[in-house]
């Protein structure tokens, strides 16, 4: 039985960037993950192949890295960028994949091998919000822009999207994330079948897709 986290829940970036876009609507999914000790809970088995994907996006990450280096920015990656922003309800951690500054300009960018997705400029965003706040002294002059990289297509993030409106919805869910109460849950073969939490943990999970029912009507 998964046990409840010491201290302050835990969000990941990732975790909030498709609640915040709508592509899913469970929230109670990350309120289980922000409460409780991931160590403590085992996680449904997918078929997702990481190691092919962290070669393809390493290599990409790398590529894209060098081309920033000859364009004479300064460049961090992954674990250098690593962050964890304690709020008053709950910490949030991330890890950029690069950030690059040069002068007072600053570019934060999300490598994805996937197909383009509205969640993944989510991402962009939220990591614009909170890398200047997590690391305060190394960027105090740098305004942050955003980039999504789809092989050779980049997809600009302004800084102007990181508005109060998006903040105010962001720290929103975050505070029903962090609450006591258990956040809703969206039980459907759609919602669930993408998530990891398993029946013993959320006896309300659904892993067939629901039969089609046969009409004369039609």
């Amino acid at each position: 039985m998964a046990e409840k986290r010491d201290g302050l829940p835990y969000v990941w970036v990732t975790w909030l960037t498709k609640l915040l876009t709508g592509d899913a609507s469970c929230e109670w999914a990350g309120w289980f993950q922000a409460q409780h000790d991931r160590k403590t809970w085992t996680a449904v088995p997918d078929d997702f192949d990481a190691t092919t994907w962290q070669i393809e996006h390493t290599a990409a990450r790398n590529e894209y890295q060098e081309m920033l280096e000859e364009k004479g920015f300064d460049v961090s990656t992954e674990s250098q960028n690593s962050f964890h922003l304690k709020g008053r309800t709950a910490t949030v951690g991330g890890k950029p994949d690069l950030i690059a500054v040069k002068g007072s300009r600053g570019l934060i960018v999300d490598i994805k091998t996937g197909q383009p997705r509205s969640s993944d400029h989510v991402q962009v965003m939220l990591y614009m919000y909170a890398v200047p706040k997590a690391f305060p002294a190394r960027y105090k002059e740098v305004v942050f822009e955003g980039r999504v990289v789809y092989g050779e297509r980049e997809v600009p993030v302004p800084s102007s999207a990181v508005d109060s409106k998006f903040i105010e919805r962001f720290a929103g869910l975050i505070g029903r994330l962090a609450s006591n109460k258990p956040a809703r849950r969206v039980p459907s073969y759609g919602e669930c079948g993408f998530c990891r939490i398993p029946a013993s943990e959320c006896p309300e999970r659904v892993d067939d897709d629901t039969p089609a029912t046969e009409v004369d009507d039609f």
